[in-house]
């Protein structure tokens, strides 16, 4: 990922089933340590990755980038926010760089 870029998806395994899911959000912290809060959406067919790792539906979402979410260079974390009607679970963390 680059600064300012849009338009790019990103894809998050959580390698739990969301199929039951009330909301679903991705929280993203950004280096100076903001969090923003993305809408994902879950992924609902099986899914292989350019590195041929098989995903299985409901266990992935996406977002799809837009203009003012990259503003920052540097280590961005992100972290799946499940929530169903009865729990809230948060996935591991993952991490990504975003460059010049």
């Amino acid at each position: 990922m680059h600064l300012n870029q849009f338009g790019s998806t990103l894809f998050i395994n959580t390698q739990f089933d969301m199929s039951a899911y009330v909301t679903l959000n991705i929280l993203m912290t950004r280096p100076n340590g903001t969090i923003v809060t993305l809408p994902a959406t879950l992924g609902t067919a099986p899914f292989t990755t350019p590195t041929g790792e098989a995903w299985a539906a409901n266990q992935y979402v996406s977002y799809i980038f837009v203009g003012g979410d990259l503003i920052f260079t540097g280590t961005h974390q992100v972290q799946v926010l499940y929530t169903d009607s009865t729990q809230e679970i948060p996935s591991n963390m993952t991490y990504f760089t975003v460059y010049p």
